[in-house]
């Protein structure tokens, strides 16, 4: 198993604001590991655990974060944690910088993915698991760009997880409360969307054998990283929508499962971008409304 961790900033001390207005320097006690990342760890250990202790399997968990050297202090979190072994991906050409949260480094995360793709396929896991977000910047998108540059399946936001021979059923958070599985043949990537994972604390012995324990380097050679222009940054261009509604006679739970179960289709009303969101809106909730789903077009 692979997990992917990172530093972000602590949200339990006080920001310093320096003269022209920056966040506080490169400061390792202004960091912390993401929470959700070290939830996602403890899923992994857990199952490793339970693996262990049912089938008599050895199960590894490899900790494994993208940034430079100063970002170590993860990963022997990790190795206290109980992680078999940590790894930390790291290019001589890259800047420290690129990895700073700011308006326009959005195209970092597929970067990153691309370039970590090989790396993860050589260490053949049977599940990559990582946040579904960080707190620092929030995108949700990183897992899903390395599910993408792997060609594995992909379950986003998991509240749960569990091994089924060979395959991952994994309960996926929805939109108002609802959950969902789904059932992943492994190889297979998960991000984690929750921090509610009991992770005992470590011995002192365990926590002094993480900080000094060596640290490998993997450098994913030849990798340039992408030139960013924030100035050309555009939002996504309207797409041509199409709509149908599930049967009313189903539960809300079956509507939903009916809509995300629906095979790409080019049947149906089309609702150009050339309408406007307005008249798309309106257009949405006269056909609600005819198939029974509202009792009044909402003012």
């Amino acid at each position: 198993m692979v997990v992917f961790i990172k530093p972000v900033l602590r949200t339990d001390v006080p920001l310093r604001i320096g003269a022209l207005g920056g966040l506080p320097p490169s400061d390792p006690s202004f960091f912390s590991p993401n929470p959700v990342d070290l939830a996602a760890l403890g899923v992994a250990l857990e199952i490793a655990t339970l693996s262990e202790q049912t089938a008599g399997n050895a199960t590894r968990v490899i900790a494994v974060t993208i940034g430079p050297k100063s970002w170590e202090f993860v990963l022997r979190r990790a190795l206290a944690m109980g992680a078999t072994e940590v790894m930390r991906v790291w290019e001589d050409s890259w800047s420290e910088e690129m990895f700073e949260p700011r308006e326009g480094s959005g195209d970092i995360p597929a970067f990153l993915a691309h370039v970590t793709a090989p790396i993860v396929k050589k260490l053949n896991p049977q599940v990559v698991l990582t946040g579904d977000r960080s707190t620092d910047t929030g995108r949700e998108c990183f897992a899903g760009f390395l599910a993408a540059s792997l060609g594995w399946p992909f379950a986003h936001r998991a509240a749960a997880l569990v091994a089924q021979g060979e395959s991952w059923n994994a309960r996926v958070r929805l939109e108002r409360g609802y959950l969902r599985e789904v059932i992943l043949p492994a190889p297979a990537v998960v991000s984690w969307s929750s921090t509610a994972v009991n992770v005992p604390e470590p011995s002192w012995p365990v926590w002094f054998a993480s900080q000094t324990a060596p640290l490998p380097s993997i450098s994913p050679t030849g990798s340039t990283p992408p030139t960013l222009h924030p100035a050309q940054l555009r939002p996504p261009i309207p797409r041509v929508k199409h709509f149908t509604a599930p049967d009313k006679a189903l539960d809300a739970e079956g509507r939903i499962a009916a809509m995300v179960a629906l095979p790409p289709t080019q049947e149906g009303e089309v609702l150009p971008a050339t309408m406007g969101v307005e008249a798309q809106v309106n257009r949405m909730i006269e056909v609600l409304k005819d198939k029974g789903f509202l009792n009044a077009v909402p003012k």
